[in-house]
């Protein structure tokens, strides 16, 4: 697995957005441990979280 794939994690929920995702979006930063999630937020739901420098998933 690549770099990238050791150090990125991504999971979508809801549609894909076409660009950016317009009013009621803001971005929620988490710190578990050694680790960053950055939750994109639109009007209360979740639309994609990223976990930033954790090993893989799989």
């Amino acid at each position: 697995m690549s770099l990238l794939g050791r150090i990125l994690q991504e999971l979508l929920y809801g549609s894909p957005s076409e660009g950016a995702y317009g009013d009621g979006h803001r971005c929620v930063s988490l710190w578990p441990g050694d680790s960053m999630i950055v939750l994109d937020v639109v009007h209360d739901e979740i639309q994609f979280v990223e976990i930033l420098h954790r090993d893989s998933l799989s």
